[in-house]
């Protein structure tokens, strides 16, 4: 096993981005910040992969991350700029009906087909285009794509 206190210290899970005080719990999909002369938007959550597990030398680092809703987020660019670490990133706007990283994690990889849980997701109209199309996948077809891969590097 291993403990996320002693684990999680930036940047240790790959991201490019690593902030004090923001967390998936009060990270918004569309919340939009500016970064120094940058303007970004949260687009989607991150997906935890294999490569988590080989970094972390434990098959299940992946896995657990996607349990606890841990995945961080990915931005969109929406106006480039000049940007630094001394820049802050400053909340500009966020969704008149937001949902939390954390939350749509939950519902996306917890309780994957659950009807009402993929049509809150598809209100999101910030999420990004390959994460809609999932959920409308799913909508239709009422079938999770094989995580093995993505999350053990096997099928």
């Amino acid at each position: 096993r291993f403990s996320l206190d002693e684990t999680c210290r930036a940047p240790s899970m790959g991201e490019n981005i690593s902030t004090i005080g923001m967390t998936e719990e009060n990270v918004f999909i569309g919340d939009r910040y500016q970064w120094g002369e940058a303007i970004i938007e949260v687009s989607q959550p991150r997906s935890p992969c294999y490569k988590l597990n080989r970094r972390w030398g434990t098959d299940s680092f992946s896995v657990t991350m996607q349990e606890l809703s841990l995945c961080g987020w990915l931005y969109r660019v929406i106006s480039p700029g000049q940007v630094s670490a001394e820049d802050a990133l400053i909340l500009m706007e966020r969704p008149a009906s937001p949902i939390s990283v954390k939350d749509l994690c939950r519902l996306y990889f917890g309780d994957p087909l659950n009807r009402e849980g993929l049509t809150a997701i598809l209100a999101q109209t910030k999420l990004s285009e390959s994460w809609t199309q999932k959920v409308i996948e799913r909508l239709e077809t009422r079938q999770v794509e094989n995580w093995n891969f993505r999350l053990l590097g096997r099928a």
